[in-house]
């Protein structure tokens, strides 16, 4: 594992499929970065609008460093993240989504964290951009079953960090780790299942109270398309009325795999 250098060089790596719709808020906030000397890396799984042109457009008028890539088939965000890390410069990658709004000073806050040599990840949070009830659902599990609070945590498998909304890693102990697993062709679970191989050798991460806002619309649709894709790894049905009846029968099994996932996160061993 390699020391980091003063003002390393970030790789931020995005995954994307049809979201140009919102994508280019997500470039333009990390394009307004303190921090600079960053890179950005965005993958396209496949999409069928225009988050080609979306990204050249933005390329051309910023004159940053974006990089994109387009994979040749659909692999999933698992997939499309390790291409991201392969064809990346950085020392440090950054992880986070298509659909997320950066503050000016988030990549700054992390990269402090870096001067701890013991330190090999460090990760913020999601938070909700409104405060209806699904919004609040989601606070109330940063808060409950994520234990996301103010405080800055150092420690290693129970350290509420790894998800890729908000996740950076040492380039290297990535590499070292294998990447992601992509066998998760869904985003349901392939975080922390790296975050589990990297700590199984007893490496160090911090969480760092510095929130990312999520702009997905915390609406009903939102939250059947959680527990879908969460909850039983499945492509989401396209008509909104399907989907609801189709939680409604699966849920006996959604409720069990979750409470499942929630058991495999509780009994993970503290250091």
């Amino acid at each position: 594992m390699r020391n980091i250098k003063i003002n390393p060089l970030v790789s931020v790596v995005i995954p994307t499929k049809n979201r140009a719709y919102i994508l280019g808020e997500t470039i333009e906030s990390l394009l307004k970065q303190t921090y600079t000397n960053i890179e950005i890396i965005v993958v396209d799984d496949c999409s069928t609008d225009k988050t080609q042109q979306l990204v050249y457009e933005i390329q051309k008028r910023s004159g940053k460093k974006i990089i994109f890539l387009q994979n040749e088939k659909n692999k999933g965000p698992a997939a499309s993240r390790n291409r991201g890390v392969k064809e990346s410069k950085g020392e440090i990658i950054f992880f986070t989504d298509s659909d997320c709004f950066v503050p000016k000073d988030w990549l700054e806050k992390i990269i402090k964290e870096y001067k701890d040599k013991e330190i090999v990840g460090v990760g913020g949070y999601l938070k909700p951009d409104t405060n209806n009830w699904v919004g609040k659902l989601e606070n109330l599990q940063n808060k409950y079953l994520l234990h996301i609070g103010n405080k800055k945590i150092k420690g290693n498998e129970k350290c509420p960090v790894g998800y890729t909304n908000s996740m950076t890693y040492k380039k290297d102990v990535l590499e070292k780790a294998g990447g992601f697993n992509e066998n998760f062709k869904f985003p349901s679970g392939e975080d922390i299942d790296l975050k589990k191989r990297i700590c199984s050798k007893g490496a160090k991460l911090v969480f760092v109270p510095a929130p990312i806002m999520h702009l997905d619309e915390y609406n009903l649709d939102y939250l059947l398309n959680r527990f879908i894709i969460r909850g039983l790894n499945k492509d989401v049905p396209k008509n909104k009325i399907f989907k609801i009846f189709y939680v409604l029968f699966m849920f006996p099994l959604i409720v069990i795999k979750i409470i499942i996932k929630i058991i495999k996160y509780k009994l993970q061993r503290v250091i």
